[in-house]
């Protein structure tokens, strides 16, 4: 155990990153990420604080039952100024080294007025959307608010996190954030978990499905920028010729209503499941003979990654950061966004070869262990803290300290365990 504070129990000074979010709960890719990283980082070299401005949410609470400080309910209304002022008392009373912020609005503002009156050394963005897409849905005034706090808020962050290569170009070119001020850190996640030693026969049972057909799996929210209605229509030439094959859509959203009605004006409703979320997704994996993603927009979409760990062909849009998941022909199919003919396609390509499907569901795992697990990106979460620690320091050499905030140079790596 080590005592509270910046001090480890050898008398080294700890990196204290305070974590600043709206809450974290189940179900959001952008909150598993979060969660992840705040749970696999070195409690030797670092000391984690979650602040969520609302209720935790489950992923807060499984931190705090692991020992890690969370605080909740931190703000009122979202516009009370008094938030940014009880966020500033928790930065200095934590002596927060780092505030690390997700890309949504509210945390995104608070956080960084609450880091200037609190004095916090460093401010990170991370951003976990490309928002093009979904901005142009909204109201002209709404999204001009949007962009104004891009224009005000995005030059007073010292560092910025992208998920991938064409992220950071995004950000660069869009965003117009400086290249310099921009790192990558790409989402991992822990392949183990998704190894599962369920009944393939036994889930399909649980779920009503079929036993012999070809079952094709979706794991998102039903919102509208992920374009379910593309997947329901590239059903119907699916279904003509292989009428055995069942779509099961695993979220839940706004849209439910609007594309359960779509899926019975098409004719595919009795070979569609809408399986609302679930909680047990290595479990529901073991189902699956494809995984797909239709999508307008996304960043890096943790969905692919656990199809990726079980193992599973993929079929996706090709938005965003998706190309560096899916090589086209390698671990799966990329297909225009909104081509349904071209995604049904896909689809069908891998329901009449299965040793294709299961050749490119090989690939996939490998190039996953190979890129994107959860050590991986904790590791380079916790190289950039370091370096960007050290650029802080006006001393050289080893150093300890018995309290206050001195700088001193961190601590060598230790390996730990982030399962």
């Amino acid at each position: 155990m080590f005592e509270p504070g910046n001090i480890g129990s050898d008398g080294t000074q700890r990196i204290t990153i305070a974590f600043v979010e709206n809450r974290l709960v189940l179900g959001g890719g952008s909150e598993q990420v979060v969660y992840d990283v705040i749970r696999g980082l070195d409690p030797s070299r670092f000391r984690p604080i979650l602040i969520c401005l609302h209720e935790m949410g489950e992923w807060g609470e499984a931190l705090s039952k692991r020992g890690i400080k969370v605080y909740e309910r931190v703000a009122g209304h979202s516009l009370d100024p008094r938030n940014i002022l009880r966020l500033s008392r928790i930065l200095k009373q934590e002596r927060a080294d780092f505030l690390y912020v997700t890309d949504g609005f509210h945390n995104m503002i608070a956080g960084r007025l609450a880091a200037a009156i609190a004095r916090t050394p460093q401010s990170v963005l991370i951003f976990h959307s490309y928002d093009t897409v979904m901005r142009k849905a909204l109201t002209r005034s709404r999204r001009a608010v949007l962009d104004l706090s891009d224009r005000l808020f995005h030059p007073l962050f010292h560092r910025i996190i992208a998920l991938s290569e064409s992220h950071r170009t995004y950000l660069n070119r869009v965003k117009r954030i400086p290249a310099e001020k921009i790192s990558i850190v790409y989402n991992g996640i822990d392949c183990d978990r998704y190894e599962s030693d369920a009944d393939a026969s036994l889930v399909r049972q649980k779920y009503d499905l079929p036993i012999d057909g070809t079952v094709i799996g979706m794991i998102a929210g039903l919102r509208r920028w992920k374009a379910h209605d593309m997947l329901l229509r590239a059903a119907v030439p699916v279904l003509e010729e292989s009428p055995d094959t069942v779509f099961v859509l695993a979220g839940d959203g706004p849209e439910r209503e609007r594309l359960e009605q779509l899926a019975k004006d098409l004719g595919v409703d009795t070979n569609v499941r809408f399986l609302g979320r679930v909680e047990d997704v290595p479990e529901l994996l073991a189902a699956l003979d494809a995984s797909v993603l239709s999508s307008m927009h996304e960043a890096f979409p943790l969905s692919l990654l656990e199809s990726m760990a079980a193992s599973i062909p993929l079929v996706a849009t090709d938005v965003g950061s998706v190309s560096e998941i899916v090589e086209d022909g390698v671990n799966g199919f990329l297909v225009p966004s909104g081509a349904e003919a071209a995604f049904a396609d896909a689809i069908l390509r891998l329901v009449r070869d299965p040793e294709l499907a299961r050749r490119l569901g090989a690939n996939g795992r490998k190039k996953l262990e190979a890129q994107f697990t959860l050590r991986r990106m904790v590791s380079s979460c916790e190289a950039l803290f370091s370096e960007w620690w050290e650029d802080l320091q006006p001393i050289t050499g080893p150093q300890t300290v018995e309290g206050g905030r001195a700088r001193v140079p961190m601590p060598q790596s230790r390996s730990h365990n982030t399962a």
